[in-house]
């Protein structure tokens, strides 16, 4: 009887240590599993330079370039990003929306000097994580999924913000301007010099928040005092979340966003051709951008590739 005890309590004990060990291993496989799906991010606080790009390709005359702040010149005067919320590569290349969107779709097949292309998004997808990746071109975690109810400024200290491609603009002392999803605003702080957020979360908002982009892009193709301007377009976003990719509402949204995309090029060529009296653009610092490199007289009569003055009167 004593035997048949102790036999039982020892089998007792290897129970309870078996037991013991298989929570243990559990535990470490949660906590493995969790280290993956949200790992912990060091942000850094180095912000890139010229030294920091890759060398040159040698040029076949054995001449290795480097690069530096006279070989890195900006050729543009102007940039406006403009990010459509929702907008899918089959939404673009898909013959069934091409009505839809004639300005973008002819930029796209007969403009020599427009290049579409289809951009692999890695999971998570909602908007804070791909905005993140989008500019600092981080890989988002899915931690970033809780943060997208309460975005965080990605600025390490308030003295050392984190590289991304609008610390560069500020840097370099670009005037960047923002209008849209007002997600962008607790990211970048302080990063622009204009700016109005609209509230996305209202899902079955299809027109009002992009409307209020629309409204102020139009006052500011009229400025000449910004190099970069943001815009976030929200409505076909929520058309998709609410009522599906094939709604009918999305023919429409892609309609009026075409009819955005037309202005702000049209907007921006003109705006080009406005800052210098003889029709050439000019850079701050106050340089012509004529490609053909033609001189104006002081009395500001513009000289034609053939060499025949001409006034600006005709």
């Amino acid at each position: 009887m004593y035997s048949e005890v102790s036999r039982r309590q020892g089998d007792g004990g290897w129970r309870c240590l078996l037991l013991l060990l298989l929570m243990c291993i559990n535990t470490c496989g949660i906590g493995l599993y969790i280290h993956g799906i949200f790992p912990v991010k060091h942000m850094s606080t180095e912000v890139a330079t010229f030294t920091n790009l890759p060398a040159e390709p040698q040029l076949p005359d054995n001449t290795i370039v480097t690069h530096s702040s006279t070989t890195s010149q900006r050729h543009i005067n102007r940039t406006v990003l403009m990010l459509i919320d929702g907008m899918r590569a089959d939404t673009i290349y898909n013959n069934k929306h091409t009505d839809s969107l004639p300005y973008l779709t002819t930029l796209i097949n007969n403009c020599d000097t427009t290049k579409g292309f289809i951009a692999r998004a890695l999971t998570p997808t909602v908007t804070m994580p791909r905005i993140k990746a989008l500019m600092t071109g981080e890989v988002p975690a899915f931690t970033d999924l809780l943060l997208n109810l309460v975005p965080s400024s990605i600025e390490t200290t308030q003295t050392h913000p984190a590289d991304s491609v609008i610390t560069q603009m500020n840097l370099h002392k670009h005037t960047v301007i923002f209008y849209g999803d007002n997600v962008w605003l607790p990211l970048f702080p302080n990063a622009f010099t204009r700016h109005e957020g609209t509230e996305n979360f209202i899902v079955t908002d299809f027109t009002e928040c992009d409307m209020n982009v629309s409204r102020n892009v139009e006052r500011e193709l009229s400025n000449t005092d910004w190099t970069t301007m943001i815009l976030h377009y929200g409505g076909l976003d929520h058309i998709g979340h609410t009522s599906g990719p094939h709604s009918v509402l999305v023919d429409t949204k892609l309609h009026e966003l075409d009819t955005e995309i037309h202005r702000i090029h049209k907007g921006l060529q003109k705006l080009s051709h406005s800052e210098d009296p003889a029709g050439h653009s000019e850079d701050p610092a106050g340089h012509s951008e004529d490609p053909a490199g033609h001189s104006e007289d002081p009395a500001g009569h513009s000289e034609d590739p053939a060499g025949h003055s001409e006034d600006p009167a005709g």
